[in-house]
């Protein structure tokens, strides 16, 4: 790692670009290849950051970073619009799924305390009593859930942020409800064996529009997420420019998972389209692309 000079990652966070502590690493180029689409505004955090190359995959994404007063500090000598290169392989490998995949992001407000300079945080032993958990761990449980499952023949597949995975244990699930952690294999592989998506503010809704898989976003408690997380909403705004429709009861989530089984998991048109239109490359080529801009360091 000393001996590099390039740092290629999805991650841009110090225990990648400062592994050592000492500021060794300074001198490398880092190339961020994102392990979401920039939806939100996370200027704040991101600002801090240096990087070489910074890979977004569709123009709103783009646009938003590099427009006139923008929060943003980069230029487009960094940004590259290019395409993300895991989206080739998620690409080459869709096919039609049949998991209902309930994938939740986590809240910066009920983690607990950081250790040291790495991604491992304390337990916050009041997490099962927040309304987050109670959401999530209700709608699991829910009679409803199970009985759609049975009736399309689906499996529950229930798969949260790295962050919420520590606090698993202390789930009370039923039996149907598979659960996932990032320990049991490829996230790609999870992507293609869904028929559809739900989940909450999750970036991950953008790898399965990407290969126009249905998605419900349950939005329980939106006001607190925008106010207590590590972002601000961006330009991307879920009821106008989200890929499924959005819900903020389970009563409600319920009814949309029964309404899009029943036609078969075909998303909507409105939704399909948006899909189709969102992202700039479906070519295989992103890759090759994001390759060719790193070449190009070099050479100025």
């Amino acid at each position: 790692l000393r001996a590099c000079s390039k740092i290629i990652s999805s991650h841009i966070d110090y225990y990648i670009t400062n592994y050592f502590g000492d500021n060794a690493l300074n001198s490398k180029q880092i190339i961020w290849l994102q392990h979401g689409v920039t939806g939100n505004d996370l200027s704040d955090w991101l600002n801090k950051k240096r990087m070489s190359l910074f890979i977004t995959t569709t123009q709103e994404e783009t646009d938003s970073i590099l427009k006139n007063y923008s929060h943003y500090k980069f230029t487009a000598k960094e940004v590259k619009l290019c395409g993300f290169p895991r989206h080739d392989a998620l690409l080459a490998a869709q096919h039609t799924g049949r998991s209902i995949l309930i994938m939740p992001t986590w809240r910066h407000h009920l983690m607990g305390e950081q250790i040291a300079h790495g991604n491992i945080r304390k337990k916050n032993p009041e997490f099962m009593q927040s309304d987050y958990a109670r959401a999530w761990s209700g709608f699991l449980n829910a009679p409803e859930l199970q009985k759609l499952a049975e009736t399309y023949k689906r499996e529950v597949v229930f798969f949260p942020h790295v962050n919420i995975q520590p606090y698993l244990d202390e789930f009370t699930l039923p039996e149907h409800v598979h659960v996932l952690k990032h320990t049991d294999g490829s996230i790609q592989k999870i992507f293609a064996q869904a028929a559809l998506m739900i989940t909450d503010y999750s970036s991950v809704a953008f790898e399965m529009a990407y290969v126009c898989k249905p998605i419900i976003y349950y939005q329980f408690d939106e006001k607190e997420f925008f106010s207590n997380h590590t972002l601000t909403k961006g330009y991307f705004d879920y009821r106008t420019h989200g890929f499924g429709p959005v819900v903020t009861e389970q009563k409600e989530l319920l009814s949309a998972l029964e309404k899009l089984l029943a036609d078969e998991g075909k998303p909507e048109q409105v939704y399909t389209e948006r899909m189709k239109k969102t992202f700039a490359f479906r070519d295989g080529r992103n890759c090759e692309r994001v390759y060719h801009e790193i070449q190009k360091l070099d050479k100025e």
